[in-house]
């Protein structure tokens, strides 16, 4: 079932396990009597059993199963049962694994060093001790890598590798006192490191995020800054899941980040979040990460107390929040009010023209725009000419122009209505201009906001 893979030749030629005999120590995985390409299982009759290989290929599964814990899917993989006394080294450079790697239910991995090295498929490492550490440099995973429940004494180094499936940390303990190194890491869509242990200082130094990071209930004993850390060409953002995480002990860029909450998440813990990063933020000096949380919060905050509401509440609500982010993002955006009060006055002036002589008719004289404009006051609906029509339309509709801009802004820059000059002949046309008399009243409330605050 073995095959080996020449790099340099690309085939593929049979290798065999030499078991060993009464006075080997070694269970040789190579060439039929070659052993020059240093791929061999090894094996210390007292202690220990060793994986070693550098430039090689190996398409069979590799499965590492303790003695308690025994395979379901033995038949379909290449397996070593092992005793829970014994010790696992595992040591490969520049090896290709075509097939899964597993090593489960070990008592002790004493060595786990791989640089450079290629996984097609799934690696899984489930309750392992590793006394001495890890180390899983410039290789590349392919598909999932679990590395879960794991207690790890030593060191742990990561670094320059690529996750390119799911990356599991879950409930591992790295114990230090040697940093975690994450540098240069690249990230698949999703890193699970819910209740993970560090007790000394992890290094995230040039990573690239993932789309979606699990970093709930994660003991930390130093500061870990994840402002170091970067996105990926396209990516505008990484959520991360802080859930039960100390934040006074995790700085944050939240240029880069999105607060993620798991459904069932209480509201007073959302609250509680997002007040914490407030301050720090405001702490720091992350002006623009305060703004992003603090927009992010107020449009919380507004859904929040519109879920809690009755059906006009709710309304109310979900009405105010959409017109506080879009008319100026929350206070942050104020330059916007201008446009909003120029885009307004427009749309008004417009519909003002066109019927001009209906509002002051039936809907709201006012007469000073009347003696103005001579007294004589048309609608304008057939505003689409040519020729000569078009000049004789001109001189009359430019007039009118000037005249409905005036009116536009008695209406809309108006602080008083005079409620006795209005008729109350056409229903539709006065509830038109109250629309337009309260927008206007809103315009020059922000706008004095605006000059007032700076």
């Amino acid at each position: 079932g073995w095959q080996y893979v020449d790099r340099d030749k690309q085939d593929s030629i049979p290798i065999f396990i030499q078991q060993p005999n009464q006075n080997s120590e070694r269970w040789y995985i190579s060439k039929s009597n070659d052993y020059r390409y240093r791929t061999w299982l090894h094996y210390n009759r007292d202690s220990a059993l060793a994986l070693r290989s550098n430039n090689a290929r190996i398409q069979t599964p590799i499965h590492v199963i303790g003695f308690y814990d025994w395979s379901s899917d033995v038949e379909t993989a290449h397996f070593w049962e092992i005793d829970e006394k014994h010790t696992f080294f595992f040591n490969t450079t520049k090896v290709t694994f075509d097939q899964c790697v597993i090593l489960r239910g070990l008592d002790t991995v004493l060595e786990f060093y791989s640089s450079g090295s290629h996984y097609r498929q799934e690696v899984e490492m489930k309750t392992d001790s590793f006394p001495i550490g890890i180390a899983l440099e410039s290789s590349i995973l392919y598909k999932d890598f679990t590395f879960t429940e794991c207690d790890v004494k030593g060191g742990a180094y990561f670094v320059g590798s690529q996750f390119l499936g799911l990356a599991s940390f879950e409930s591992s303990n790295f114990q230090g006192p040697v940093p975690v190194y994450f540098n240069g890491v690249i990230w698949g869509d999703t890193v699970v490191m819910s209740e993970a242990t560090f007790r000394s200082q992890v290094d995230f130094d040039s990573s690239v995020l993932p789309r979606y990071w699990d970093f709930s209930y994660v003991t930390l004993d130093t500061l870990v800054d994840l402002t170091v850390t970067k996105l990926d060409s396209g990516q505008d953002s990484c959520q991360i899941n802080l859930v039960g995480t100390d934040l006074n002990k995790v700085k944050l860029d939240y240029q880069k980040y999105r607060l993620f909450f798991p459904k069932g998440t209480a509201t007073e813990e959302k609250r509680r979040m997002y007040e914490t990063l407030l301050k720090q933020f405001e702490t720091n000096g992350y002006r623009d990460s305060y703004r992003l949380l603090d927009m992010e919060y107020r449009g919380f905050d507004y859904r929040t107390r519109a879920d809690e509401s009755g059906l006009l509440g709710h309304v109310w609500f979900r009405v105010a929040n959409w017109v506080d982010r879009t008319w100026w993002r929350y206070g942050y955006e104020k330059g916007r009010i201008f446009a909003w009060t120029g885009g307004l006055f427009g749309g008004f002036w417009l519909l003002n023209f066109l019927f001009l002589g209906l509002l002051h008719e039936q809907v709201y004289p006012i007469p000073a725009v009347w003696r103005a404009h001579g007294g004589e006051v048309t609608d304008h609906k057939h505003y689409i000419l040519w020729g000569p029509q078009l000049v004789a339309f001109w001189r009359p509709a430019a007039r009118s122009l000037f005249y409905s801009a005036l009116y536009t802004g008695f209406v809309f820059f108006g602080l008083k209505m005079e409620l006795d000059r209005m008729p109350f002949r056409h229903w539709l046309g006065t509830v038109y201009l109250f629309v337009q008399y309260i927008l206007g009243l809103a315009c020059l409330g922000y706008l004095a906001n605006v000059v007032i605050t700076g």
